[in-house]
C-alpha cells in the first residue's frame, strides 16, 4: 500500500512445509558427492518493507525478514548418509534467522547540467547453519555497508562504487570438518571493492 504518496509499504507472513528435504552428503567409502532426502521440516516468519520519500532530496528503504526454521523429522537413510545427524528440532541450514537492510539516498541535487546523488546501504543477517549436522562450525552474522556516487546527465549515468566499504570479513558457509578434517573451508563474502561504471541509454529522456 501507500499513504500521502510518500511511503509504500509491504508486508507477507507464511508458512512453508518442506517434505523430502535435500542435502548434499559424500557417498560410498570412496567420498562420492551426492544428495540425499533428509526428512521433513517448516519454515515460518515475516517478511518487511518500507520505503520513504522522506524529502524532496532524501529516500529511504527499510527491509526485515524474520524466518524460524525447524527439522520435524529425520529419514532412515539421513542417519545413514550424514556424517553426525543433528537432533529433531534443529534449525534449517542456510537461512537467516533474521536479516535487515536500510538504505539511504539522497539526489535531485543540480550539478553542471545534470543530477548528483548519493547513497549508502547497509545489509545485517543473523548467524546460519551451513548443513545438517551436528559437527559444522556455525557462519556468525555480520554486516556490509555499500556506498555510491552517481552523476546522471540526459542519456548518461556514471557512478562510482565502493562495496563492503569497512572490508569486513562475513562468512556465508563452512565445509564440515567431519569429512575434511583441518583442511575444510569457508564461503566469504567479497572483500572490499571498488569500481566505476558508466552507462548510456538510447531512450529518449
Amino acid at each position: 500500500g501507500t499513504l500521502q504518496n510518500r511511503f509504500r509499504y509491504s508486508a507477507a507472513i507464511y508458512d512453508i512445509q518442506w517434505k523430502n528435504i535435500q542435502e548434499g552428503a559424500f557417498l560410498t567409502p570412496l567420498v562420492l558427492p551426492g544428495a540425499i532426502n533428509v526428512g521433513d521440516g517448516y519454515s515460518r516468519g515475516l517478511e518487511l518493507e518500507l520505503s520513504a520519500a522522506v524529502t524532496k532530496h532524501l529516500s529511504a528503504l527499510l527491509g526485515y525478514t524474520y524466518d524460524s526454521t525447524k527439522l520435524t523429522s529425520l529419514s532412515a537413510i539421513a542417519l545413514l548418509g550424514l556424517s553426525v545427524p543433528p537432533p529433531v528440532g534443529s534449525q534449517l541450514p542456510g537461512t537467516p534467522k533474521t536479516s535487515l537492510a536500510l538504505g539511504f539516498e539522497y539526489g535531485h541535487v543540480e550539478f553542471a547540467g545534470g543530477e548528483m546523488r548519493y547513497a549508502i546501504n547497509g545489509h545485517y543477517q543473523s548467524a546460519v547453519i551451513p548443513s545438517i549436522s551436528t559437527t559444522v562450525p556455525t557462519a556468525a552474522g555480520y554486516t556490509l555497508l555499500d556506498a555510491r556516487v552517481s552523476f546522471a546527465r540526459p542519456h548518461w549515468l556514471s557512478t562510482l562504487y565502493v562495496d563492503n566499504l569497512t572490508n569486513a570479513l562475513g562468512i556465508n558457509a563452512y565445509t564440515d570438518p567431519a569429512i575434511w578434517g583441518y583442511r575444510y573451508s569457508a564461503i566469504v563474502s567479497r572483500p572490499r571493492t571498488v569500481g566505476v561504471t558508466i552507462a548510456y541509454s538510447f531512450k529518449e529522456p
